[in-house]
């Protein structure tokens, strides 16, 4: 009887094959979840962030400011000014426009160079993003020449008839990575703030 030689029969092969591509497939799916997760948890910690920052930005020019003008894309004005007068108005879920701001600074050359206070104008501006990427929102939040943010999908507005409270509510949004644009991770926040005792800004 012949002895058998050393080595592999091609079936032993075959099915070591068949055995390494079962293993390897279910280690494939395993670490691609867990890395698009890391991916997700990643970017959920962006928006958070990103999310954090406009509030904060928000409520600190609000609360500092001496007078306030908040306008919708559907040009309401959003201010109390006086509870009996024109801009107590009842606005639900507007869309964000812009915030203009007024503040007091000193300029060296007001009052004939004598020096003084005077009225300082800053706007906040909420724009539309011509061809978002998948890694920007639809909308770009700026003061002046600096953005704030380009996450964001909208900022509503709501402010009910004779209150002074202004809420905002936003929604911070991007692409989830790696699958479609149109499959968009979102961080959502609301906040309020009291309009009471600012000046009203006209036009």
């Amino acid at each position: 009887m012949k002895k058998r030689e050393n080595g592999f029969t091609l079936l032993e092969v075959t099915v070591a094959f068949v055995l390494f591509a079962i293993l390897l497939e279910s280690l494939w799916g395993f670490f691609t979840n867990v890395y698009i997760e890391f991916i997700q948890f990643d970017k959920k910690v962006v928006l958070d962030n990103e999310a954090n920052a406009v509030e904060s930005f928000l409520r600190d020019y609000i609360r500092l400011s001496e007078g306030i003008k908040i306008t919708t894309t559907d040009t309401t004005q959003v201010i109390e000014s006086d509870p009996t007068g024109p801009y107590n108005i009842d606005i639900i879920d507007a869309p964000l426009k812009e915030i203009k701001l007024k503040n007091q600074v000193y300029d060296a050359a007001a009052n004939g160079g004598a020096g003084g206070m005077v009225d300082d104008f800053k706007t906040i501006n909420l724009e539309p993003i011509v061809s978002p990427t998948q890694e920007q929102g639809l909308y770009r939040l700026t003061y002046g020449t600096n953005t704030i943010s380009v996450l964001i999908e909208n900022i509503k507005v709501t402010r009910y008839k004779d209150s002074n409270l202004v809420k905002f509510s936003c929604i911070i949004s991007k692409s989830k990575v790696p699958t479609s644009a149109n499959e968009r991770q979102r961080v959502k926040l609301a906040f309020t703030e009291s309009i009471a005792y600012k000046e009203h800004i006209t036009p």
